[in-house]
């Protein structure tokens, strides 16, 4: 029986490093009702760099309303979330509302599926980090990994550039009460618009604390202050 449950734990872990190291469309089944439409599977050139993951291997998760944990990883390029049935097949769990809270065991990321506007003013629905919630302020983070196709070289002096995923910097969003969620301001003068009758408060905040508004940190001291 111990060796049983050795040999299992060692062909877990093993399909769990295949799929760190390669990126395929997965497969999608009808499994438990959680799991997408059917696609077609297209496989990444290996001359590709980078990764769509924010972490490659499939991590230790629970799904809202989803019994139990299963292993997942996010897609930062596509905004999916992929997971690894009992059969060891890779599926994209849908995009809905009923599993809208995924929270990762070892690090303890939250993810939420809303609808948020970006700077552009478009609706969207994704996932975003969870960093901070209290009674009346949340804070949300964006993360996203864009492709870029290859650059020929146009002379012999040029460098062919290979294709390659590259990590675009963090977006945060706020959310006050039931009110919708939006980009942060990435000023002072945006947030007093967004809480004119704060004006001189949150001046005086930030002026005392030397809030950086391209630190997290200090977004969340932000988030700690609005909500007093």
């Amino acid at each position: 029986m111990k060796l049983q449950l050795k040999l299992a734990i060692i062909t877990t872990l093993l399909s769990i490093m295949m799929y760190g190291q390669a990126y395929d469309r997965p497969r999608t089944f009808n499994y438990s009702g959680i799991t997408a439409p059917e696609r077609f599977i297209s496989k990444i050139s290996p001359a590709t760099q980078g990764s769509p993951y924010i972490y490659t291997t499939f991590l230790l998760a629970k799904i809202e309303n989803f019994e139990g944990v299963a292993l997942l990883r996010y897609n930062a390029n596509n905004d999916e979330f992929e997971f690894i049935d009992p059969s060891n097949d890779t599926l994209v769990l849908k995009k809905v509302v009923t599993f809208s809270k995924i929270s990762f065991v070892a690090n303890k990321s939250n993810y939420r599926l809303v609808e948020y506007t970006d700077k552009q003013k478009q609706k969207i629905f994704g996932y975003l980090v969870c960093l901070q919630e209290n009674k009346d302020y949340s804070l949300f983070k964006r993360q996203k990994i864009d492709f870029y196709e290859p650059k020929e070289a146009k002379t012999s002096y040029d460098t062919r550039i290979p294709p390659r995923f590259e990590r675009a910097k963090d977006t945060y969003f706020l959310k006050y009460k039931d009110q919708d969620i939006v980009e942060f301001p990435s000023n002072k003068k945006g947030l007093v618009k967004l809480y004119p009758d704060k004006k001189e408060a949150i001046e005086t905040f930030i002026k005392q604390n030397k809030i950086n508004f391209d630190k997290e940190e200090d977004l969340s001291k932000i988030i700690d202050f609005l909500a007093t």
